[in-house]
């Protein structure tokens, strides 16, 4: 790329944070400066507040994308010199194309099983002033239940609130599934190791090792449902 043009912007956005950042080549003896500016399809070019006149290669954006649903376009333009140089346009649409972060994952155990609860991680999107939880902003979440083992999956249903893992799935890797919006590269994947007592048959079987794997996507703030006993 020329010297001095900012290139290669990206938008790393997670929860509704969203960080731009960019890369350029520039003259050491020459100091680069950079102003970002963006807008929507109605807006005139405006800067953005907190990256104007900045040296580093990244700015928060998070307080100017406040219409989630808008599809904004931003570009950088740098200045050293009497070199005045603007990048190409990207394109963000925070509602579609921010990730969530994975759920924190509550585990205990209850007679002959686990119960697992999931809460949502907070977001950063401010509406009126007020800051919006995930649940405020998508309105419903479904969650898939899938149990795993050897010999195979077995999805046991969509649930709202807990979810209990009876005795007789001991032994399975159990996954939870969060997949109601459309784009699956949304989500963020985290894998937890949790070691659990089993209160009723802690002298006979001793501790349980299993191993969830969330995959988070939109739906309602804390999962899900009851295992069906006969499976």
């Amino acid at each position: 790329p020329r010297k001095g043009l900012p290139y290669n912007l990206q938008i790393d956005s997670h929860n509704f944070q969203h960080i731009l950042s960019w890369q350029a080549e520039h003259d050491p003896a020459v100091p680069a400066s950079y102003n970002v500016l963006y807008k929507d399809y109605s807006q005139d070019w405006m800067s953005a507040q907190q990256c104007s006149g900045i040296a580093q290669l990244s700015c928060e954006l998070t307080e100017e994308f406040k219409a989630i649903y808008t599809e904004y376009s931003v570009f950088v333009q740098s200045t050293g010199g009497a070199q005045l140089l603007n990048s190409s346009l990207l394109r963000f649409v925070p509602f579609t194309e921010t990730i969530l972060g994975p759920p924190e994952v509550n585990v205990t155990s209850c007679p002959n099983c686990l119960n697992v609860t999931i809460k949502l991680p907070a977001s950063h999107f401010r509406q009126n002033g007020k800051l919006q939880s995930l649940i405020d902003i998508y309105q419903e979440l479904d969650y898939d239940i899938t149990l795993k083992s050897q010999d195979g999956e077995h999805k046991v249903g969509k649930f709202g609130n807990s979810c209990a893992l009876k005795e007789g799935h001991r032994g399975h890797e159990m996954a939870l599934v969060v997949n109601r919006l459309p784009k699956p590269n949304m989500w963020m994947e985290a894998k937890e190791n949790i070691e659990i007592d089993f209160l009723e048959e802690k002298r006979e079987h001793g501790q349980q090792n299993l191993s969830f794997l969330f995959l988070q996507g939109a739906g309602q703030g804390e999962g899900a449902g009851a295992l069906p006993a006969n499976h």
